[in-house]
């Protein structure tokens, strides 16, 4: 089901790398993930968004399952959900590779308003399973756009809309519904997970958090680990040490400096909850970080040379 001009078409966009990197093409709302070779168990936050796989294979620990995904397999999150991914099959000949579609929640109400027969009571955070013709079509087309730039800025629009129709049409609709407004307790779980990501660095109250959102500390404990997996405060957590990683690997900030930043009382503290969620001490990121920009700077001189 998936084509080799599918395949062909997303190696193109990618930044292919021997680490898996994720590269935002130019249609909009599109993301193609990829790497040459398998990675280990990383934590990070799947984003309301349609995921298909192309090629390779790939393990999601999310929403209590345990799952792997293979070419043709897809997996479908309606808000931000902390999961854990590792990548299982890669190599330079036949890399990983996986397109990502942004699920626009304004798109996906107007479609499921016009659709009432889609209309999908029992919703659920997160879906996966296999991915019909239909569904790979549009996305297919969406790839091929990568070959037509001209064609984006008309096309890429209406593929999207035609990708949202056969998801609502399909077994994941559920889910899909699930990222338009509509359940009172999800809205109010997603409002308290947006807000949270949104100010994940202040000080929180989870009976202040509550209160935003209209809910009972106890239905937002109740509720928010229901749909996400964990509590306020655990999201809380892991959208601050994912935030800090990002820093840890990309600027030249101290470790203490981004352990403040990020909320914490320590150093000590910061590094430990951050070997904790990612297995590796934030030192030894910002190291192996620096051997690879220096890596990368010697390249370059010698190429220009």
């Amino acid at each position: 089901m998936i084509s080799e001009q599918m395949t062909a078409d997303a190696r193109s966009i990618a930044n292919l790398n021997c680490v898996c990197l994720s590269t935002q093409s130019a249609i909009p709302g599109l993301t193609i993930y990829s790497g040459c070779q398998p990675a280990g168990l990383v934590p990070a936050l799947f984003e309301p968004r349609f995921y298909l796989l192309l090629q390779g294979a790939k393990r999601m620990v999310i929403a209590r399952q345990d799952i792997v995904i293979r070419p043709g397999d897809y997996a479908m999150s309606s808000l931000g959900l902390p999961f854990q991914t590792e990548v299982i099959e890669a190599s330079l000949e036949k890399p990983y590779l996986g397109v990502a579609f942004t699920l626009d929640q304004a798109m996906v109400a107007e479609i499921l308003l016009a659709c009432p027969n889609f209309y999908d009571v029992d919703g659920s955070a997160f879906s996966s399973g296999r991915a019909d013709r239909d569904v790979v079509d549009p996305v297919a087309r969406l790839l091929a756009l990568s070959r037509s730039p001209s064609d984006i800025e008309v096309m890429a629009p209406l593929l999207g809309r035609e990708l949202v129709y056969r998801l609502a049409k399909g077994p994941m609709r559920s889910t899909l519904h699930m990222a338009a407004k509509g359940h009172r307790r999800f809205d109010q779980v997603r409002a308290a997970a947006e807000w949270i990501r949104n100010h994940c660095y202040e000080p929180m109250r989870v009976s202040d958090l509550a209160s935003r959102v209209g809910m009972s500390v106890t239905s937002l404990h109740r509720n928010f680990r229901s749909i996400t997996g964990k509590s306020p405060l655990a999201y809380q957590r892991h959208i601050r040490l994912l935030a800090a990683r990002e820093r840890v690997v990309t600027q030249g900030d101290t470790i203490t400096t981004i352990a403040f930043d990020s909320g914490y009382a320590s150093a000590s503290q910061f590094s430990r909850e951050y070997k904790q969620m990612f297995g590796v001490t934030p030192r030894h990121d910002s190291t192996r970080h620096d051997r690879s920009r220096r890596a990368e700077w010697c390249s370059r001189e010698t190429e220009d040379s």
